[in-house]
């Protein structure tokens, strides 16, 4: 089996967020773990023939690339949600001057606009400050976009609209909601505000 090492903890220090921890952490897996992986991989008699990984680790799709085979990110989250963070990575729109500037988003369905506010603090703090934390981020959400194919624990009944956008926009038909997935019923989690009024087997 292959048993992959932790990173070591970020170190802590003023100033630094949860958001620069969880990129600090992303990082920490890339450098620790791609060079491993790819050891592995020309080592193994049998390589897996695809990899699928969470949206946070863009850098496996360059893994993918080097190996040869294609890469498949798993968003836990909607369509909607996982656009408008493609759209705001790959076209860089302008935040404004003040908190209530509004970010528009022509390219998706219906034409949703935001104050800045309530644009994911990541994409907020490239902007503004464009170091090389930001500069990893941006690489692996641009990474998500490019790999060969996205799966979301979504349904069609609810984002249809954006599946078939987001379909258009990458320019292939590789994407597919398989949800709505629930985490197991020992999960604390499945828990979490009271018990559901529809059973889950439905």
């Amino acid at each position: 089996p292959l048993i992959l090492p932790a990173p070591p903890p970020p170190p802590t220090s003023t100033g630094t967020g949860p958001l620069n921890r969880l990129v600090s952490i992303i990082r920490g897996l890339h450098d620790l773990h791609s060079p491993a992986l790819l050891d592995w991989f020309s080592s193994h008699a049998s390589p897996p023939n695809a990899i699928v990984s969470d949206f946070f680790l863009g850098w496996t799709h360059h893994l993918a690339r080097q190996l040869g085979i294609p890469r498949v990110v798993f968003s836990p989250s909607g369509v909607f949600g996982l656009s408008i963070n493609f759209s705001l990575w790959r076209d860089l729109p302008k935040l404004g001057d003040t908190p209530e500037n509004e970010i528009s988003f022509p390219k998706l369905p219906n034409c949703p606009s935001y104050p800045v506010w309530q644009i994911p603090e990541a994409y907020r703090n490239y902007a503004e400050v464009m170091d090389p934390s930001s500069e990893f981020h941006r690489d692996s959400m641009l990474a998500d976009v490019a790999s060969w194919g996205l799966v979301f624990n979504s349904f069609a009944e609810l984002e249809g609209e954006y599946i078939e956008y987001l379909k258009r926009d990458l320019g292939h038909d590789r994407v597919w909601a398989v949800g709505p997935l629930l985490p197991t019923q020992d999960d604390q989690v499945v828990h979490r505000g009271g018990p559901s009024s529809i059973p889950a087997h439905e």
